[in-house]
């Protein structure tokens, strides 16, 4: 079957979606495609598809070290003791509680040269880490929770090099934007690496960072590191070493570390040849009966053999050195209709094929049957233990025509702005475009949405406003994104009345039971939503807190509340009340607190809910969202 395929655009796996965050200036960091998937799901145990498990049912990964390293089944803040843990047995957790006695690092057994690392990690109050990628190059680990100014000795910097004759560091690596979360609530690290690379016993080629994002959020693209960071393992460097976290500077914690090493090895092509039939082609069947206008050889995998047609197919074809059996996956860019062959046997465009090592003979073929598609031929290629890599010719691939981004900032008083938002509660969840919303952002720098179609608080996030790019270039279509690392909440009914106690929250409202009245600007410009749910009037106002650490909602109902109403505060997995009296949700991603109102009440195992019939007319409920 032909497999067909019309952009007008840049695939988004080759260039990537819009950005989830566009740090000004560095909002090309935004081209780096990010999925929200891995920092959605981060309670699960399991790897991601692709990565090896460090196994953390022991310390049997690791080189030894002291008694301030153990392995723990659950971690939270300690309630009276700043900057420590308190934990419980069992398996899954590595936790450093360093004493004065005892303050190692840890080291894995295993080293790796080129790799993509993924871990969850857990700071305790004013606590100080660092995983140093082959034992040299460290990356920072600091509870940097709202913080305005970040440097490269704060959370999610590539610490400094070290001058001894100046005492002074240098090339150190800041991030653009603060996406910490609280202490005591589980963060997300991802990072690709490339180690340095050695000819004869000399480096020919520094070590870099291909990306790193942090919980969701990419903070460093492609940066070059001449050397070791300071404080390293090993001063010299070499093509290979352990993964290494230091445990001297303060209580940390991690978990779901995982792994994927690539070797170096490519792909390479030979015997390519081209075919171009002029004409406007709608299958390969037609090709069959006609005679090519034009053939030759090409030195690399190009479209430029069609250089001067207009509407035609091309053909091309070689040979592939494939260096090891495994499954490989191919994605195929031109533009336009078409298909990808390797001997026989049609390969699926972004799925994984078995392929045997040795010589592959390959067939490539796009039909371009419109004049004003451009030309365009971009093949990408991952392996067993190889890099996504490109095996067309550089330029044979152009970028979109750059678009200046529209960023809608914050300065000097709030903003509320109304767009269409796309939202995903969580990684098993499909994404929703919510018609009616509400964004407000705040010159802290944390933001939120309001959906006026429910009453629901949709999602919070940190870092710049919104990306109206999508509203506002060419046509638009009328939605904006976040810039800044979300923490998706829900876009429910916040109110609901319930038959029974164990009634299914509903995930809308009947015709006629939800009416959105407005909003009122207060003095500072912080808007107080107006709306009424099942006949009751209800003021809903979201403000920042300390600096913009926190979240504070307030509920108010202007008329008695009926008997069986619920607000419901949060829904998640592993929802547990704390000793401050805070409850973690999703397995500790964030945190609320009760401030006013009746005592709340875990749901079904996995919602939060206060019984507003218990409230007065006019009495608040309020909460603090934390994270």
């Amino acid at each position: 079957m032909f497999f067909m395929k019309v952009r007008l655009s840049l695939n988004a796996r080759f260039q990537g979606r819009r950005p989830l965050t566009v740090p000004p200036p560095t909002w090309r960091l935004a081209l780096l495609a990010l999925s929200l998937c891995s920092f959605l799901g981060l309670q699960a145990q399991t790897p991601q598809a692709g990565y090896t498990a460090i196994p953390l049912t022991d310390l049997s990964a690791f080189q030894s070290t002291a008694g301030n390293w153990t392995v723990v089944g659950s971690v939270t803040t300690h309630p009276k003791k700043a900057g420590q843990f308190t934990t419980t047995s069992g398996t899954g957790i590595l936790v450093n509680q360093p004493t004065d006695k005892a303050k190692a690092n840890i080291m894995t057994k295993q080293e790796f040269g080129d790799v993509d690392l993924s871990l969850d990690y857990m700071m305790a109050e004013g606590s100080n880490s660092g995983v140093y990628l082959m034992g040299r190059y460290e990356i920072q680990l600091l509870d940097s929770w709202g913080k305005p100014n970040m440097t490269y000795q704060d959370n999610g910097a590539i610490y400094a090099r070290w001058d001894e004759a100046t005492q002074h560091g240098y090339e150190g690596h800041a991030p653009g934007i603060n996406v910490s979360r609280a202490p005591g609530l589980w963060q997300h690290l991802e990072i690709s690496f490339q180690a340095p690379r050695f000819e004869g016993g000399k480096k020919v080629a520094n070590a870099r960072i291909l990306s790193l994002s942090l919980n969701g959020t990419v903070l460093h693209e492609n940066v070059e590191l001449t050397g070791p960071t300071r404080g390293p393992a090993f001063p010299e460097e070499a093509a290979t070493g352990p993964l290494f976290i230091q445990g001297d500077h303060g209580a940390v914690a991690f978990r779901n570390l995982a792994y994927k090493a690539f070797t170096q090895d490519k792909i390479a092509l030979s015997n390519l040849k081209y075919r171009l039939y002029e004409g406007a082609f709608q299958k390969p069947e037609e090709l069959s009966s006609k005679a090519a206008s034009q053939e030759g050889t090409l030195n690399e995998l190009t479209w430029r053999g069609a250089s001067g047609a207009n509407e035609y197919a091309y053909q091309i074809t070689g040979t592939m050195q494939i260096p090891a059996a495994g499954q490989y996956i191919f994605e195929l860019n031109t533009g336009t209709r078409n298909q990808m062959m390797i001997g026989n046997k049609r390969i699926p465009d972004g799925t994984p094929v078995q392929l045997q090592a040795g010589a592959q003979q390959f067939e490539i073929l796009t039909l371009k049957d419109f004049s004003w598609q451009g030309q365009q031929l971009g093949l990408m290629v991952s392996g067993p233990g190889m890099r996504r890599q490109p095996l067309h010719a550089s330029g044979s691939m152009p970028l979109n025509d750059p678009t200046s981004p529209i960023l809608l900032p914050v300065q000097g008083e709030p903003k509320v702005f109304r767009s269409f938002i796309d939202f995903k509660q969580d990684a098993t969840t499909p994404e929703r475009r919510i018609p009616h919303a509400i964004s407000v952002g705040d010159p802290s720098g944390v933001h939120y949405t309001f959906d006026a179609d429910n009453g629901a608080l949709v999602q919070v996030w940190r870092g710049e406003f919104l990306d109206a790019t999508p509203m506002w270039n060419s046509r638009g279509d009328g939605s904006a994104d976040p810039m800044g690392s979300i923490l998706p909440l829900n876009d429910a009914p916040a109110l609901a009345v319930l038959t029974t106690t164990n009634a299914e929250w509903p995930t809308t409202e009947p015709e006629g039971t939800y009416r959105m009245r407005g909003y009122k600007l207060d003095a500072q410009g912080y808007p107080t939503f107006r709306y009424t749910i099942h006949g009751l009037n209800v003021q809903d106002r979201i403000v920042p807190a300390e600096g913009g650490k926190k979240l504070v909602r307030e509920i108010r109902l202007e008329n008695p509340a009926s008997t069986g109403l619920y607000f419901r505060v949060a829904n998640g997995t592993g929802i547990a009340k704390q000793r401050d009296g805070a409850y973690t949700i999703n397995d500790q991603q964030y945190k609320v607190k009760l401030l006013e109102g009746p005592t709340p009440t875990v749901r079904n195992g996995n919602e939060l809910v206060v019984p507003m019939a218990q409230m007065r007319a006019g009495q608040a409920l309020r909460y603090e969202i934390i994270w």
